[in-house]
């Protein structure tokens, strides 16, 4: 028997297959709620560190030191309305500047350069009025001058001085000032007192045949100026005369005292020696003015 032709099963057509799919990617650690939050901490403690690393910087102190606490914030003290309202000014009254208990006149016991100068040459702390009058300085005991017995005196004393060859009455009055300065405003709240004193005296010849003598002789003065060179008072001692002196050549002690002047600023101190005859006859020429002065003192005291 022929072998029909039978035809094959027929063959299902294969079916595609399904492609295959992507393994998923691997999470990471960070995008994890266990991870961001490590990542959080690890910044609070980065920007902790930081911040404990400057802050002595900032503070001025040393970064190795232990934070400290910052100070406390004191609050300002806002005064009342009634008060008013400060100037910076203070309201103490200043002390008075004025120096007290201390002798204010320069050189006044005739000493310093005494010996060193000659007559003519400037005293020191002396200005002569006019300033060719022959005020000086001398020697005790030398060439008649008064002897060295005086108490309290040192080696020299102040002189009228020779006699000027072209004009013979040159020297019948010499004169020397001296300005003393006392510092401040004189305002002064206090009440000052002075006390000058000098030795004074000149030299003494008796007339005894009837003939000129001399009775040269010193007085000393101040006056108290305001700050614009007013006069606001005066005082004075002296002169010292040949009849004060019982006709010996010699000095003697005087004083003065009392309050000074509200608003003294300054005080001038001026002594005068006058040349002096005794006699009928005043223009007979007696040669040098022998009016003596020394240990002149001014001081001031604070009651």
């Amino acid at each position: 028997m022929e072998e029909a032709d039978v035809a094959p099963y027929p063959v299902r057509p294969a079916l595609p297959s399904a492609p295959e799919e992507a393994p998923a990617p691997k999470q990471s650690f960070w995008t994890t709620l266990p991870g961001i939050l490590t990542g959080i901490a690890a910044v609070l403690v980065a920007v902790g560190g930081l911040v404990a690393a400057l802050l002595p910087l900032v503070r001025g102190g040393d970064p190795g030191a232990p934070p400290t606490s910052a100070p406390p914030v004191t609050m300002p003290t806002v005064p009342p309305p009634s008060s008013p309202p400060s100037t910076g000014e203070s309201t103490t009254t200043p002390p008075d500047p004025r120096p007290t208990g201390l002798n204010l006149v320069t050189n006044g016991d005739a000493e310093d350069g005494c010996l060193a100068r000659a007559n003519g040459d400037p005293v020191p702390g002396w200005t002569r009025v006019p300033r060719s009058a022959t005020f000086t300085t001398e020697r005790y005991g030398y060439n008649g001058f008064p002897p060295q017995s005086i108490p309290s005196t040192g080696r020299c004393l102040f002189a009228g001085g020779p006699a000027v060859p072209s004009d013979l009455h040159a020297n019948d009055t010499s004169e020397a000032t001296q300005l003393i300065d006392l510092g401040g405003t004189g305002e002064s709240q206090s009440t000052l007192t002075y006390t000058l004193s000098a030795l004074l005296g000149g030299y003494s010849t008796f007339p005894t045949d009837g003939r000129n003598s001399q009775d040269d002789q010193a007085r000393l003065s101040i006056e108290f100026l305001a700050s614009d060179s007013s006069v606001l008072g005066s005082a004075q001692i002296g002169p010292v005369t040949d009849a004060d002196r019982n006709h010996s050549t010699t000095l003697l002690p005087r004083s003065t005292s009392g309050a000074l002047p509200p608003k003294t600023r300054k005080i001038m101190v001026t002594v005068v020696m006058t040349k002096e005859n005794i006699g009928p006859d005043k223009t007979i020429y007696n040669g040098y003015n022998d009016g003596y002065a020394d240990n002149i003192s001014l001081v001031l005291s604070r009651q």
